[in-house]
């Protein structure tokens, strides 16, 4: 595993369409409606691009 900052995340996804809810912590990436979401001490970043 690579610990990396917000903006060299973003940098992987320059060039392509965010899919939404674009770049967000792995926590919050699409909750299932009525979930209560928490950000966690540790929590990575997530993001998912389209050509």
């Amino acid at each position: 595993m690579v610990l990396r900052a917000r903006d060299e995340i973003a940098a992987f996804l320059d060039g392509f369409e965010p899919v939404e809810p674009g770049l967000t912590y792995l926590s919050q990436w699409r909750p299932d409606p009525g979930d209560i979401v928490e950000i966690r001490d540790f929590d990575g970043w997530e993001g998912i691009g389209r050509i």
